[in-house]
């Protein structure tokens, strides 16, 4: 009788905490449901590598200077409704003599175009970024200043690194912390005092810490990195994305291997979203010849807060392709839905009902962990 008596008020303050943490459930569920994507919630769209070949330099030549409005503009509608839109952009701004593969130097107008496009933000940590040395370093990071649009992953010195670094976005109250590492720069120096942020673990930790302390609502890392033409990720990325996620970082956008690759989105305990990573969103526009390399994702994020409640509310992915179309002049580039493509190429098939189809589809599969893995065939 004493050892009951002893082990009622425990016993209650289980059958107690056990309500509760059904109520709680009850009231997460009721929480996801009220704050449902709404027009209000903060939307994060992003696209994967902008190339600059010299057949699409010859594209875009105008009488007067250089137009890619047209290349953009089917597109354009969809990146608008973006709050941000981040790309990486794969190519410096030197000045003439402007250049394609393997050296890289684009006409200025292609970034005032991709702002007018709806593209907000650049990428710069990625093995280009070096093609023309100190002047392309510096006649790039002014361009972007002098247009306002944001970017991240190279600094003129250590002292803009630590103003600049991580990249603090404020929208709608949501404090929103971008970081941007590659693994290279083709073996060209990076020229001091210039700084470029190599992928290095110890790095990119404190990296995460400073964000942390800036009280970053969502830490989202945009990694340079893989294997060129290769549909699989391999173990070093998910094994740095393993790193990331237990380092703090809640989203993680991949570039370089300029083709699709897998897509990983995890799930807690109330099937809300906790982390995601999409290996590889492939390209945006190129003239590379490989098979895939003519078809990229443009991956939609939207996420909420309210008070203490935030959450990445719904992630989904569009297919994009770009279209290499002969007309009056020469060869245009297009990069359009794919849903809008009308021709077949080496990455796009399409149907004998006109329907247009990817070479790649995803599989899905529900993981017992609780994970939804998307692995490109």
């Amino acid at each position: 009788m004493k050892f009951s008596t002893f082990f009622q008020p425990f016993l209650l303050f289980i059958l107690f905490q056990t309500h509760h943490l059904a109520e709680a459930q009850d009231a997460a569920s009721w929480v996801r449901k009220l704050y449902a994507p709404q027009p209000d919630t903060v939307s994060l769209f992003f696209l994967g590598d902008i190339m600059q070949h010299g057949s699409q330099l010859t594209a875009a030549k105008t009488l007067t200077g250089y137009d890619y409005r047209p290349c953009f503009a089917p597109l354009a509608p969809r990146l608008r409704e973006a709050d941000v839109c981040v790309a990486n952009i794969e190519t410096v701004f030197a000045g003439t003599p402007y250049t394609g593969y393997p050296i890289f130097s684009s006409p200025d107008a292609l970034i005032s175009d991709l702002k007018e496009s709806g593209i907000g933000m650049l990428l710069t940590a990625n093995n280009h970024i070096c093609d023309q040395g100190e002047k392309g370093l510096r006649l790039s990071l002014n361009l972007f200043d002098s247009i306002s649009i944001l970017h991240t992953g190279v600094f003129r010195s250590p002292e803009e690194r630590t103003q600049r670094y991580p990249l603090m976005v404020n929208l709608k109250g949501i404090r929103i912390a971008l970081l941007c590492y590659s693994y290279g720069t083709n073996g060209f120096p990076v020229p001091p005092p210039y700084i470029f942020n190599h992928i290095d673990t110890t790095i990119i930790a404190a990296d995460i810490q400073k964000a942390q302390r800036m009280q970053a609502d969502f830490i989202i890392a945009c990694m340079h990195w893989g294997e060129e033409y290769q549909i699989k990720q391999n173990a070093r990325q998910e094994m740095l994305a393993n790193f990331l996620f237990n380092k703090g970082v809640d989203i993680i956008i991949g570039s370089h291997p300029h083709v699709p690759q897998g897509i990983e989105v995890h799930y807690d305990h109330l099937r809300e979203i906790r982390y995601l990573v999409a290996y590889s969103l492939g390209n945006v526009v190129s003239n590379q010849p490989f098979p895939h390399t003519q078809i990229g994702l443009l991956a939609k994020i939207r996420i909420i807060k309210n008070g203490f409640y935030k959450a990445i509310a719904s992630f989904e992915t569009e297919w994009i392709a770009t279209e290499h179309r002969r007309e009056e002049g020469g060869r245009k580039y297009y990069v359009l839905p794919l849903s809008q493509c009308t021709q077949s190429s080496a990455s796009v098939t399409i149907q004998d009902d006109g329907t247009p189809l990817p070479s790649l589809r995803f599989q899905t599969d529900t993981l017992p962990s609780g994970t939804i893995r998307f692995t490109l065939k």
